[in-house]
């Protein structure tokens, strides 16, 4: 608990004593402000580690984006490698899929992390205002992830505003307390909706919103045509996180 000013001379006097004694065992760790980013280490009985298509969450804040238009309709069944790496997938329509892996990991999460949910066609739509905690809204979150129906086009602008809490909002009207530390962004198509959908504008738009929120968008890109699997991979590379691929077979 020493200051001794900016003159390096005079820390290394110190540390020449100091070094010898060691350091006092009374000191406090130093606190990480990254740590709070993350759910605490799971506890004696409680449920098993969360993941979402195969990847562990350990994330405190989350926003989960569902895509939720027409395509999704389409059948897939991904390749047995695919599956052997996200988990048991059973064939059948997109929308099926991606309801029943967002419902398994909202069950899985510990219950004081943070989540909110958006669903996306032609407009976005947010489940809650605010991130809630799992423990009092479980349910409600699994329920609502169930009864999303697909329909419309693709707008992934609007989603992205909607999952950073900017519908409405600016980013001087944000509380920081209420930002995703993590975005988990599912679509199966390209930006056809919406006030902006050329790729690369949309690209320098999030860096530019994300240089301020500094969250990880993960995203899982669903089957083999009609999707930009180069401005997904950029979303997610530029923005902390990975792309999970599910082609059809």
């Amino acid at each position: 608990h020493e200051t001794f000013g900016p003159a390096a001379g005079t820390w290394r006097n110190w540390w020449k004593t100091q070094k010898a004694r060691g350091l006092p065992k009374d000191v406090p760790p130093a606190a990480n402000p990254e740590d709070d980013r993350y759910a605490p280490p799971k506890k004696k009985g409680e449920k098993d580690d969360a993941s979402y298509y195969g990847r562990r969450v350990f994330s405190s804040r989350i926003v989960f984006v569902m895509d939720v238009s027409s395509s999704m309709m389409t059948l897939m069944t991904p390749p047995e490698g695919v599956v052997k790496d996200v988990g048991a997938i059973t064939p059948g329509p997109r929308i099926d899929i991606a309801r029943k892996r967002l419902a398994d990991a909202i069950e899985s999460l510990p219950e004081r992390t943070k989540i909110n949910l958006v669903f996306f066609s032609n407009e976005a739509r947010l489940w809650k205002p605010s991130l809630v905690a799992v423990g009092s809204s479980r349910k409600a979150a699994i329920d609502a992830v169930r009864a999303a129906a697909p329909d419309g086009e693709t707008n992934i602008f609007a989603a992205l505003r909607a999952a950073f809490g900017l519908q409405g909002k600016t980013l001087a009207g944000l509380d920081l307390d209420e930002v995703p530390d993590t975005i988990y962004f599912l679509t199966d198509g390209e930006p056809t909706r919406g006030d902006m959908t050329d790729r690369k504008e949309l690209l320098s738009w999030v860096r530019e919103v994300n240089g301020y929120m500094k969250a990880q968008i993960h995203v899982i890109a669903m089957g083999n045509m009609n999707i930009d699997l180069e401005f997904l991979d950029r979303l997610a590379l530029e923005n902390g996180g990975e792309t999970i691929l599910l082609p059809d077979r």
